[in-house]
């Protein structure tokens, strides 16, 4: 997998996604077809390597069956003192997750 780059790249093979999350314990990559009001097509968990990049690969032919001609994206990472991403924020607490990941902040895969 190329960990050269950050962000998301189309390939050949598919869609690659990196991102530096250092002390996550838990990061997923999430697809929408939409960019705003959608609920997630597929949900991907993804690797981290010793520098603490994480990366997914979504294979082109997987695109074609869930139907994402265009790919809107979410990177999400949960770590020791982030919500848990199950059970939510601890009672008294905005989620964080929430304030970091607006619908508005998802990004466009670029070739």
């Amino acid at each position: 997998m190329d960990r050269t780059f950050l962000g998301a790249r189309l390939t050949d093979a598919g869609a690659m996604f990196n991102v530096p999350a250092l002390r996550a314990t838990l990061a997923e990559l999430w697809l929408y077809a939409a960019l705003m009001d959608a609920s997630p097509v597929l949900k991907i968990a993804m690797t981290a390597d010793a520098a603490g990049i994480c990366s997914a690969t979504v294979p082109r032919q997987t695109l074609g069956e869930i139907g994402l001609a265009t790919i809107y994206y979410g990177m999400r990472a949960w770590g020791p003192n982030w919500d848990d991403p199950v059970r939510g924020p601890p009672l008294g607490r905005r989620s964080i997750q929430s304030q970091r990941q607006s619908p508005g902040r998802r990004r466009r895969a670029r070739s």
